[in-house]
C-alpha cells in the first residue's frame, strides 16, 4: 500500500493506524529514537532541619539550606554530589 491509497480517507496516516504509518513512513515506530535527558530536578530534604528544596541534578554552584546553612548539594564536574536526603525526582 502506498500513500496514494490513503489520500481519500479522513484519517491521517501519521496519527491513525500504526500499520498505515509504518507503510507510509517506511520506518517502524520502535526504531525511532527520542533522546531522554540525563538531568532532572530533585526534591531534597535537609538532614538537620528537615527543610525541603528543589535543586538541579547537574548544578554548577554549591547549594545551602536557608534555615540552618548546611550544605545540601556539592558541585562537581558533572553530576552534583547530594548530601541531603532525596525525597523525589521531579519530571
Amino acid at each position: 500500500m502506498s500513500k496514494k491509497d490513503y489520500e481519500g480517507r479522513n484519517e491521517d496516516p501519521q496519527i491513525g493506524d500504526p500499520t498505515i504509518a509504518r507503510v507510509v513512513c517506511g520506518m517502524k515506530r520502535n526504531m525511532i529514537l527520542i533522546p531522554k535527558p540525563h538531568t532532572t530536578f530533585i526534591l531534597i530534604q535537609c538532614n538537620q532541619c528537615e527543610e525541603k528544596k528543589v535543586v538541579f541534578s547537574h548544578t554548577t554552584a554549591d547549594v545551602y539550606c536557608k534555615k540552618c546553612g548546611a550544605m545540601l548539594v556539592k558541585r562537581t564536574g558533572s553530576k552534583a554530589e547530594i548530601l541531603g536526603k532525596v525525597i523525589n525526582n521531579l519530571d
